[in-house]
């Protein structure tokens, strides 16, 4: 789903109406056993992010990241990681279980507040860490009908640095 969303600076709290949304309307029926998410964004300091995807009407939520490099004690935004490195839309990211990199270890390689992640350290594969959020991993949405709207969110915690969503793509596994 196309979006070109802006991703409200400094506005994120837990609670989806403080973040930048795009919906996603699946028209398939079908029973899900899986999903992943494949997000090209663009931001100027991963560390301030928290990714969530919503199931329709939102019977279910997974975070696939919350603020990637510090472990918070509790999903209300009041946290920050040192993570420096960017989000560029020519270089999405893809969240799935059984993804190579751990989402909370995103941009730990990376030193300069100039880097990419995924551009300038081939790390594009993350499975889902939640931290204090809702949600464990992708499986969580089994057993949810695949019809509907489904929600990605993006929350900013932090001041100064700003971004939008650009492409979500979500995949669905169906029984």
């Amino acid at each position: 789903e196309k979006a070109n969303k802006a991703i409200p600076d400094y506005n994120y709290d837990g609670t989806k109406a403080s973040m930048g949304c795009v919906t996603i309307p699946i028209a398939k029926a079908g029973i899900v056993t899986g999903a992943s998410v494949k997000v090209a964004a663009v931001h100027s300091f991963i560390g301030d992010l928290t990714f969530k995807l919503y199931s329709p009407n939102d019977a279910k939520v997974l975070t696939l990241m919350s603020v990637p490099g510090y472990l918070e004690e509790f999903d209300d935004g009041y946290d920050t990681s040192a993570e420096s490195a960017n989000l560029e839309i020519g270089f999405p990211l893809v969240f799935r279980d059984g993804g190579a990199k751990d989402a909370e270890k995103m941009g730990d390689t990376l030193l300069n507040s100039s880097d990419v992640v995924c551009k300038t350290d081939n790390q594009c594969d993350y499975f889902t860490n939640p931290g204090k959020g809702p949600g464990v991993k992708f499986t969580d949405f089994a057993g949810v009908q695949a019809m509907g709207t489904w929600t990605f969110c993006a929350g900013d915690s932090v001041g100064t640095d700003t971004g939008s969503i650009g492409l979500v793509t979500l995949t669905l596994f169906l029984q």
